[in-house]
């Protein structure tokens, strides 16, 4: 399982990695142009859309739509007419706060993670948003939160606590349902492991992470246990996708580390002896 560069242009701090099953491609952000891209593996073309600056957290509502956040709001995508339309806003949003990453769990809920735009002060949370808009709170008082990931069969969820190093697990609730248990520890990770940013979770039921400042992406079974490292040649891994029988990986530049490979590359890695 060894990293192979697919792209590698003008990107600072490339996130969000979504697979497009339909186009057979990955769609990814560079954050802070607001420059959405989608990669086709058939044919190695690129397209691109300008979508805001700061346009941060993406997840495919259907063939062709992509949910994208930007500052206290949710804005939806049809990519083949190049058009947003507004979709949400976050409940009882701070002016420090910003969304930032975005996945749907299996029955169709879209779930939110918002950080402080300077990273330091706790307000970060994990919303949740039902198809017929009603939101919940499930978790505050965090500076960044990065994820969430959702199993296949919606009986697990994930979340990042970036800051303080933790990967917490909670159970995700009925749409129905006004509360949530609190997300507890899964695992946290060692200073020279880095922090825990973008995560995804396999068909298995194996949690995969990208280590910011950590220069490499980790594979997790559901009782915790390591089973691979994959070393990065970059030292800012931001986040995971799975498509196709391969992992994506998204990273962002690191002006301190001039002797790997560009920062805000995008990187695949064939998963058949994963």
């Amino acid at each position: 399982m060894r990293p192979r560069v697919i792209w590698t242009g003008a990107s600072s701090f490339g996130e969000c990695p979504v697979w497009w099953a339909e186009r057979n491609a990955i769609c990814w952000l560079d954050i802070p142009t607001g420059t959405l891209r989608a990669y086709c593996i058939a044919t190695s073309e690129i397209s691109t859309w300008d979508i805001g600056r700061m346009s941060a957290g993406l997840a495919r509502q259907d063939d062709g739509v992509l949910i994208v956040g930007r500052g206290g709001a949710l804005w939806q995508f049809d990519v083949c007419g190049a058009r947003l339309t507004p979709y949400a806003t976050l409940p009882d949003h701070h002016a420090d706060e910003r969304t930032n990453d975005l996945a749907f769990d299996a029955s169709g809920n879209l779930w939110v993670t918002t950080m402080h735009t300077g990273g330091e002060q706790t307000l970060g949370r994990l919303l949740r948003l039902t198809r017929d808009k009603r939101w919940m709170t499930v978790l505050t008082g965090v500076p960044i939160l990065n994820g969430p990931a959702f199993d296949h069969a919606g009986r697990v969820g994930y979340v990042c606590d970036t800051v303080r190093r933790r990967i917490l697990r909670f159970r995700p609730p009925a749409t129905d349902a006004t509360t949530c248990q609190t997300p507890e520890t899964f695992t946290t990770l060692t200073e020279a492991e880095g922090f825990p940013d973008g995560i995804t979770v396999d068909a298995t039921g194996h949690l995969w992470l990208a280590h910011y400042a950590g220069a490499r992406v980790s594979c997790h079974a559901p009782d915790g246990t390591v089973r691979h490292v994959i070393p990065m040649p970059v030292r800012n891994v931001t986040s995971v996708a799975i498509g196709d029988g391969s992992l994506y990986v998204t990273s962002a530049h690191d002006s301190s580390d001039t002797s790997r490979a560009p920062g805000g590359s995008l990187f695949v890695v064939p998963l058949a002896r994963a």
